[in-house]
């Protein structure tokens, strides 16, 4: 590049910078004027808003305070049936409770009659028992007592029958010694032994005769003093 063509270049660039600067002046003169009318308008333009802005506050406190009005009255309603409802469901709770406790309370006697009721069928089912129980030692006894009866009889009916053969036996004795006649003296002198003898036997046959009794009044006595023995009371109260 050749120094005349450096030269009209800087020239051009020169006159450009130039026209820039000069162009930046103008526009700063018209905004400043602009601003002036811009900063009076916007004064304006706030005074209103600001006055708009007081109207409206204005009214807004009023709609507020109507609001407000309402708002109390419809929440003191609602409050009012809040508590109304409250006051239903205490109540209602309170009625339930002393329901549910009535219930409890008529179950806890039927529970109790129920207790005294078994109590009742097993005293009587014992005492039944018990009865039960004396009547069937009370005929173990009698069974007994009626085997040792048969007993003494078949005894006495053995004793009967000793006492009886001896009888015979000193019968035919005496029938041998009527049909000997002709006996000598000694056993004529034996007679009299054999009378004794017969008298011996009658007071043996005697004995035997009382012992059974005697045993069979001990008996009595000791079946009667026994605590197993009903009474006839104790008899006819089983």
């Amino acid at each position: 590049m050749t120094l005349e063509m450096r030269k009209t270049l800087l020239v051009i660039g020169g006159f450009c910078i130039f026209l820039v600067l000069l162009e930046e002046c103008i526009n700063s003169g018209h905004s400043k004027r602009h601003a002036s009318r811009d900063g009076l308008a916007t004064d304006e333009l706030v005074e209103g808003m600001s006055q708009s802005r007081d109207g409206r506050i204005k009214i807004l406190k009023e709609e507020d305070k109507v609001n407000a009005y309402k708002k109390t009255d419809v929440e003191s309603r609602k409050i009012d049936k809040q508590r109304e409802k409250e006051m239903a469901d205490r109540i209602e709770n309170r009625r339930r409770k002393e329901k549910q406790m009535a219930e409890q309370k008529k179950n806890e006697m039927r529970k109790e009659e129920r207790e005294l009721e078994i109590q009742k069928n097993r005293e009587r089912k014992a005492k039944e028992e018990e009865i039960q129980r004396q009547r069937v030692l009370r005929i173990k006894q009698e069974q007994m007592r009626v085997k040792q009866l048969q007993a003494r009889q078949e005894n006495r009916g053995g004793s009967d029958l000793r006492v009886e053969k001896k009888k015979d036996e000193a019968e035919k004795v005496l029938e041998d010694d009527d049909e000997d006649e002709d006996v000598d003296t000694d056993v004529e002198e034996e007679k009299p032994n054999d009378s004794n003898n017969n008298d011996t036997q009658e007071d043996e046959e005697e004995y035997l005769n009382n012992v059974p009794d005697e045993e069979e009044e001990i008996e009595n006595e000791r079946l009667e003093k026994s605590p197993y023995i009903l009474s006839p009371e104790q008899d006819k109260q089983l």
